[in-house]
């Protein structure tokens, strides 16, 4: 399996985490990091991780990107080089089939089979729906997102896929910001290609905004159950989108638990181990290379104006868009849950050096 990934220096703690993941269900696995700043570089060069080969941003940026770069945020240049990544691998090291992976990945099982999907169905591309709830929030969250999300995406050197590959580069230079959903809403008229897979293992892209739809079966680190369907899958790999700090160690895990019906024994089971580990590769930067990997925004580095949202719908209440009704919703219930979601990580590994067990409260 030959797979890629991107990242700055404020992602170090999660990507490490990711790639040891990685490494427990797929010994054999190659992954190309595109370093996204030399902190990043020079730290993963002295770690000398196995399977892990660094390309320097400088040595991957060309004259296209460059001329870009100081037009977009961090997060939206990020987006604007995944695809050309993807193609980068291919070309530069003559590989015949990439993988790009999310540096905020878990994965609980070989992701090979994702692969094997593909390849049965005759495709040469592969990607994982978002599986949003079937609800009218559900559907909100598609239009603003798209349909299918870029968190582990498939490219085989097929004719028809590089054709495919180089139109989405195309477009990401053209367009990749916070408003078009970075990178992901030209993946939505894919499902129209028959060389395009699109991944039916439920166990796959599990996340924050799909995570109500299961249930964690007992006695099972893995085993899961979607309580929709009724069906059990194995858990290969959960997103963990939007984990940021407000201090060192206070952690907000997402915000949109409180929207729809959640197994709290599965959120418990699966964000509790991650930030125990989220924490001990903090604290290694930390000890090894007096460098802090923090998170305390999203990626995209930019937040909505809601107080201008909510000064406009006092002034034409009857003229606002049901989307910024949303927000404004979305402000009064976040005031109300400022709280909800946060964990302490100092707590939890007490918790666990004392008694392997968390509290259930």
């Amino acid at each position: 399996m030959i797979y890629c990934t991107l990242f700055n220096s404020n992602y170090l703690d999660k990507a490490k985490v990711m790639i040891d993941s990685l490494k427990l269900v797929d010994h054999d696995m190659v992954i190309y990091v595109l370093c996204m700043d030399d902190i990043t570089f020079d730290i993963l060069t002295d770690l000398h991780i196995s399977g892990c080969k660094l390309i320097k941003l400088g040595d991957f940026e060309d004259d296209e990107l460059l001329s870009i770069k100081g037009k977009r945020s961090p997060g939206e240049y990020c987006w604007t080089c995944t695809a050309k990544l993807i193609e980068y691998v291919l070309l530069k090291f003559n590989e015949e089939i990439c993988t790009y992976v999310d540096a905020d990945l878990y994965f609980y099982s070989n992701p090979s089979v994702l692969i094997d999907e593909m390849k049965n169905n005759n495709c040469s591309v592969q990607i994982v729906p978002h599986n949003f709830p079937k609800s009218s929030y559900g559907k909100k969250l598609e239009n603003e997102s798209g349909k299918y999300c870029v968190q582990f995406n498939t490219f085989t050197k097929d004719e028809k896929s590089m054709r495919l590959l180089k139109e989405w580069i195309s477009q990401c230079i053209n367009e990749c910001s916070v408003s078009s959903a970075g990178d992901q809403q030209y993946l939505s008229s894919w499902d129209r290609y028959s060389y395009v897979n699109i991944s039916k293992l439920e166990g796959a892209g599990v996340a924050p905004w799909n995570v109500g739809k299961y249930e964690l079966l007992e006695n099972n680190d893995s085993l899961i159950r979607n309580v929709e369907s009724g069906k059990s899958c194995q858990l290969l790999f959960y997103h963990f989108q939007n984990v940021v700090n407000f201090s060192r160690y206070k952690v907000k895990i997402h915000p949109l638990f409180s929207f729809w019906r959640i197994d709290k024994r599965l959120i418990k089971k699966i964000y509790y181990e991650y930030l125990i580990r989220i924490e001990e590769a903090k604290s290694f930067f930390e000890n090894e290379y007096h460098f802090l990997p923090i998170v305390t925004s999203y990626i995209s580095d930019k937040r909505p104006n809601y107080f201008s949202y909510f000064c406009r719908f006092l002034k034409h209440p009857f003229k606002e868009t049901s989307n910024s009704f949303q927000r404004i919703k979305f402000l009064i219930l976040s005031s109300i849950r400022k709280k909800e979601g946060v964990v302490d990580v100092r707590l939890l590994k007490q918790l666990n050096k004392e008694n392997g067990q968390y509290d259930n409260s």
